[in-house]
């Protein structure tokens, strides 16, 4: 969520707090054991989620190419092993085959 233009990040975090306390005065309203706004002083921020972004990967981008990694690797393992159950299963019918053909020649 972006802020509009003209809007400071005070104007934005004076909005939220206020949304943010009308919707505790209504989950009060339905559940009384909700605490009153005084005792827990509620108030929201607004604020970029990451503040600099650099030229360098973030520890999140290492993490999740890492991951992506493992994950594609797992995946080739995975196709190769499959790959050879069907070849086996292949020349095992072809071995049959084979193998009726001698009887009958004999």
């Amino acid at each position: 969520m972006r802020l509009a233009p003209g809007v400071t990040t005070a104007m934005a975090d004076a909005e939220l707090t206020g949304a943010y306390v009308r919707s505790r005065a209504e989950a009060r309203a339905i559940n009384p054991r909700v605490l009153p706004d005084s005792l827990v002083r509620p108030r929201a921020l607004a604020g970029e989620v990451k503040t600099a972004a650099g030229p360098d990967p973030s520890r999140e981008a290492k993490v999740l190419l890492w991951t992506s990694g493992v994950a594609a690797i797992v995946l080739i393992i995975a196709c190769a092993s499959v790959a050879n159950l069907m070849l086996a299963r292949l020349m095992r019918r072809r071995a049959r085959g084979a193998r009726a053909a001698l009887t009958l020649c004999i």
